[in-house]
């Protein structure tokens, strides 16, 4: 019997005569097998059911207690609450920290959520940045938001790591069984629509599941669909709104504006689809192709009539991003043999949020070259009066806004008059964006305002009509003012 033991513990290690002391071995073979057996059971069911960076259930987990509590096999179905959390913007951690600092980042998050979870509820990492919550109590709506309000809350606390601060957010999603849905591929599906939700609407927040949501992000992901095909079925064009002296009735230039004519959607607006395209990065590529078919448009037909003539392109804070976006740009100059002193490129205060150090390089180099920087939408961004002082720019646009109220009894009419007059200080041009009425044109001129822009003189013009403007004069002219 104990040779037998012998051959099946220690696999024909342990062999010679039994003794004592060979007794005291074999036991002991047997003990370590036995206690390795456990050791590997316990590795098992720890990568079967815990996530192992935070120690919490895993996505199994999740998954298979949300099956559970929608199966057709469950006598009772109890109301329950499904919570998908995404912790927003976390990859920027693990790109400037490393992913080391974001393992530790998540375990310390893990850590103050499991503190605020309730005892009959479940928590647990699903991927990446995601956490999921299911709450096994029939609660009301208040009392949800409640419950999350107060996470929330918790994961808004600065985390400290290695001397460094983290200050992070987090979006949630709620889906409730059954008013959401009544399988678990429902609940799933709608707890995730909903996370998606407050994410693209400010993070930060918690977004209960809602058929108009749901219609909202499909109607977004046909929109995100069809923009991707949209410069290869050539649906993309350019419109052109002149700008006027102030001083005299003659174009200085025209802005170039994207539109977008889908064969699937129709006419879609650039204050829809261009958003879509920031948050997903085409821009880098539709931004591209704006800076190319303009530059060739302009180049080929609208500076034959006048070699002065200012091409204004909008750049976006996500094109600034790019690391090669200066090499872009000098790429479409040359393409496209274009005298850097005909651009001019619209930033928003907005770009600067992200890296205002790295967008200064980059307009200082741009201006370095010979292209003109404008500051588009002045006074609708994050910054003071003071930012001019430090972002020395060549043009800045006041935005139709403050234009709009310059002809009533408005604060913002006397805030015109010293934006104008600051710009000038400071070595700057003004652009009058969305002048729409003679008198707002005599109040401007008034206060030394150097160009006009608006439905006044033009609205945006397709390239024919804009040489129709330039070669027949009279077909476009405004009225002397």
């Amino acid at each position: 019997m104990l040779a037998y033991l012998i051959k099946k513990f220690s696999d024909g290690v342990i062999a010679g005569i039994v003794t004592s002391i060979g007794i005291f071995l074999v036991l002991t073979v047997i003990y370590n097998f036995m206690a390795e057996g456990d050791r590997r059971k316990k590795q098992l069911y720890s990568l079967a059911y815990f996530d192992s960076v935070t120690a919490i259930a895993n996505r199994n987990v999740i998954m298979n207690r949300v099956r559970r509590l929608t199966s057709n096999e469950s006598t009772i179905k109890k109301r329950f609450t499904l919570v998908f959390l995404d912790m927003d913007n976390f990859t920027s951690v693990n790109d400037t920290a490393g992913h080391l600092i974001g393992d530790l980042l998540l375990q310390k998050i893990a850590d103050r959520i499991k503190g605020k979870i309730h005892k009959d509820d479940l928590f647990g990492r699903t991927d990446g940045d995601e956490f999921a919550i299911i709450i096994q109590r029939d609660l009301s709506k208040e009392e949800i938001l409640n419950y999350l309000n107060d996470i929330r809350r918790t994961i808004s606390d600065i985390f400290y790591i290695e001397d460094k601060e983290f200050s992070l957010t987090a979006s949630f999603g709620v889906a409730i069984f059954p008013d959401d849905g009544s399988t678990a591929s429902d609940i799933l599906k709608h707890a995730d629509i909903s996370m998606q939700h407050a994410k693209k609407n400010g993070k930060n927040t918690i977004s209960f599941f809602s058929n108009e949501i749901k219609e909202k992000l499909l109607t977004r992901m046909k929109l995100e669909s069809a923009l991707k095909k949209a410069i290869s079925n050539q649906e993309l064009y350019l419109v052109y709104q002149p700008q006027y002296y102030s001083n005299k009735n003659e174009i200085r230039g025209f802005e170039a504006l994207l539109r977008w004519n889908s064969k699937e959607l129709g006419s879609v607006s650039p204050g829809i689809f261009i958003p879509i395209a920031e948050e997903n990065s085409s821009i880098i590529e539709i931004g591209q192709w704006v800076l190319n078919e303009a530059m060739s448009q302009f180049k080929n037909n609208i500076l034959k009539r006048n070699e002065n003539f200012k091409l204004s392109i909008n750049i976006s804070p996500v094109q600034l991003e790019d690391n090669m976006f200066i090499s872009k740009v000098e790429k479409a100059l040359i393409d496209n043999d274009f005298n850097p002193k005909n651009l001019e490129f619209e930033i928003t205060e907005s770009a600067f949020l992200s890296s205002e150090k790295s967008v200064e390089r980059i307009i200082n180099y741009l201006k370095s070259i010979g292209i003109t920087i404008a500051l588009d939408d002045f006074g609708t961004g994050y910054s003071a009066l003071s930012f001019l002082q430090y972002n020395h720019m060549n043009i800045l646009k006041i935005d139709k806004a403050f234009i709009d109220k310059i002809l009533v009894a408005d604060p913002n009419k006397s805030l015109v008059e010293l934006i104008i007059s600051m710009a000038h200080k400071l070595g700057m041009e003004v652009v009058a964006e969305g002048v729409e009425e003679k008198k707002q044109v005599e109040y401007l001129i008034t206060h030394n305002c150097d160009y006009f822009q608006g439905y006044l003189f033009a609205r945006p013009l397709i390239l024919d009509q804009v040489l129709d403007l330039l070669d027949n004069k009279n077909k476009f002219q405004v009225e002397d003012y």
